[in-house]
């Protein structure tokens, strides 16, 4: 049954107990304005719904069974905002990296970083921003594609006018840390193209000796890592999570070459000459 509740999304004490097929989080408020014209008030009636609902309906979902999905309705300004945007993008920064957490625990948490829409919160900029050739997604086309994520693993999509257009929907992933090595090390091991966080390391066909390989593939980048790590943290979300806490050897700088043998001297020795009479 769908019931509807009016509350402040910070605070859902008096909402309806579980167990939840799935859960929504659309809330969000603009406030934008130059850094220098933000006051605490106006930061903090952006960040309350985002952050603060995020955290109330992890709390409420986290007693007895979790839903089938949870879905933040980020924004495409966390990649890439406007002018004026700090706040607002700090926000759904916020959003994109919790889900990401959450993820890595194991939890079907989507991130949707959204595009400009044509009702809702961009209704009134919509038309300003056709005038510059910027496209807006209709209802249709936003419904189409919440739909297609649902169908797609757990992950941080960025999804637009262009998005719909062209039917292409790509998840953000991490592009700092040991990302790069652990993807890079994974896909040499296991013969794949690409890597995702959602990604089962038995699933893909993981067995002992490509741990193995796996391990001596990381030690390069510092990581002691035992086979039996990778056995205990079979997504690779939480793999990374897991590799990020551990300490890493400081590279030591390669020891100077050694000297060169002398070559030995095959010459002649050299008679004395007797002084002249």
């Amino acid at each position: 049954d769908l019931q509807i509740v009016a509350a402040d999304v910070r605070s859902l004490g008096e909402s309806p107990s579980g167990p939840y097929d799935g859960v929504f989080h659309a809330a969000g408020v603009l406030r934008d304005g130059l850094a220098r014209s933000l006051m605490p008030d106006r930061v903090d009636a952006v960040l309350g719904p985002k952050v603060g609902g995020t955290h109330a309906l992890a709390d409420l979902v986290s007693e007895g069974e979790h839903p089938a999905f949870v879905v933040l309705f980020s924004s495409i300004a966390a990649v890439r905002a406007n002018l004026g945007q700090s706040a607002y993008a700090a926000a759904n920064g916020y959003l994109d990296g919790y889900a990401a957490r959450r993820r890595a625990e194991g939890l079907p948490w989507y991130s949707l970083g959204w595009g400009l829409w044509t009702v809702g919160m961009g209704e009134a900029v919509a038309p300003r921003a056709a005038a510059h050739g910027v496209a807006a997604l209709t209802e249709d086309d936003g419904i189409g594609l919440l739909r297609t994520a649902l169908g797609r693993p757990p992950a941080h999509y960025v999804l637009s006018a262009a998005t719909a257009k062209d039917a292409s929907m790509t998840a953000v992933t991490p592009d700092a840390g040991l990302w790069p090595s652990l993807t890079l090390a994974v896909g040499k091991v296991l013969h794949l193209d690409s890597v995702s966080a959602e990604d089962d390391l038995l699933e893909l066909g993981l067995d002992s000796m490509m741990a193995v390989e796996l391990a001596a593939s990381l030690a390069a980048d510092g990581l002691d890592v035992d086979p039996m790590v990778f056995f205990e943290h079979t997504r690779v979300g939480t793999l990374l999570t897991h590799l990020e806490s551990l300490p890493r050897a400081a590279s030591q700088a390669p020891a100077p070459p050694a000297p060169a043998p002398r070559e030995p001297s095959y010459a002649a020795p050299v008679a004395p000459v007797a002084p002249a009479a």
